[in-house]
Order: structure tokens, then sequence, then C-alpha cells
């Protein structure tokens, strides 16, 4: 999910908007990652927009998740077990 604070750069400068995430390491080892997912139709739909795809293409491919947020969907994420080598 995008910071809050960020939205109103997603379309104008993509690269400086930061996402509700992070990562657990331990001595330069990466020992758990995750993030917030996108649980909002507006910023998902915007996300696709961005990434290039048109609107018969976002409906057609992921129309059932963008009708899924209009019932509600709260904010939910996770983390799983990663691997990294230390620099």
């Amino acid at each position: 999910m995008v910071k809050e604070e960020h939205l109103d750069r997603l379309e104008s400068d993509p690269g400086s908007v930061l996402s509700k995430a992070y990562d657990l390491v331990c001595n330069g080892y990466e020992l758990s990652s995750g993030s917030i997912r996108i649980h909002r139709r507006d910023v998902q739909t915007r996300v696709f927009q961005r990434l290039g795809y048109s609107e018969e293409e976002i409906n057609k491919r992921f129309g059932h998740i963008l009708e899924a947020f209009e019932y509600g969907a709260p904010p939910h994420g996770g983390h799983g077990a990663g691997e990294s080598t230390a620099s």
C-alpha cells in the first residue's frame, strides 16, 4: 500500500513514492520482509494504469479483485521469511 502522504505523487513522481513495507535484518541478513497490501480500489486502479494497463485489460484481468474491494477490505498484510546474502 502506498503511504497516504505519497498518494498525490503516484502519477507525477512515482519514483519518490514509498510503500507501507518493512524488512527485518540482523547482521546484514534479511530475516523477514512484508507489507500492507493495497486494499482500496482507487489506489489499485491507479497503480495498474501507471503500469500501462488499459481499462479493458484491467477489467478483464483484475475486475474480480476490484469488484471485491467495493464490498470493503480491511488493511491487511503479511510477511515471509527471506534469504539474503550479507554485503
